[in-house]
């Protein structure tokens, strides 16, 4: 099979509706561009981030969402999320 061309990769970290955007982790809205995505299964670690400033404390209930889109709108596959909580 050969690489799908042109795909964009969000991952949004959202604590209770405020959102940060990978991969500058940033709240203006940011993506990684993928020139190739090799047939199968995609692998990528995108835990190392530095946390937002002001979210101090403890908190549940907060979500990693992703999902990749094609030439810029079309959904790859689905939207999934993961979610979590901390204390520090």
């Amino acid at each position: 099979a050969s690489p799908v061309a042109d795909v964009d990769l969000f991952v949004i970290l959202d604590v209770y509706s405020m959102y940060w955007f990978y991969p500058a982790w940033s709240e203006n809205v940011t993506w990684e561009d993928i020139p190739s995505l090799p047939p199968g299964n995609m692998i990528k670690s995108i835990f190392s981030f530095t946390w937002p400033s002001g979210l101090n404390g403890s908190a549940d209930g907060l979500y990693f969402w992703g999902g990749l889109l094609v030439n810029g709108f079309e959904l790859m596959g689905h939207i999934d999320y993961v979610t979590f909580g901390y204390a520090n």
